[in-house]
């Protein structure tokens, strides 16, 4: 593998790490959020419109984290194939 393709590998390895903060992340945000709005809603009187805009955004922004993971592990999926493929044709 050449200086660049490592390069570019080591950056979409590094890139999948933090993705995958960011969704572990969003997820406890979200659980986090799911538990204030019902709680809210138990209560009864109290209002949940924002708690449960909040919960929408957050859900909405959960699915691009999440998105986002899955483009990485195709990227370094395929790049890794790409690999595989040029050491074959390499060999004598």
């Amino acid at each position: 593998m050449s200086k660049s393709g490592r390069a570019s590998r080591e950056r979409h390895l590094q890139d999948l790490k933090i993705a995958e903060i960011h969704a572990r992340q969003g997820r406890k945000l979200i659980a986090r959020q799911q538990q204030i709005a019902r709680r809210l809603s138990e209560a009864g009187g109290w209002p949940t419109t924002n708690a449960n805009a909040l919960l929408k955004a957050l859900e909405d922004t959960q699915e691009i984290f999440e998105r986002h993971v899955e483009v990485l592990t195709r990227e370094i999926a395929q790049e890794s194939l790409s690999v595989g493929i040029d050491l074959c044709q390499k060999r004598p």
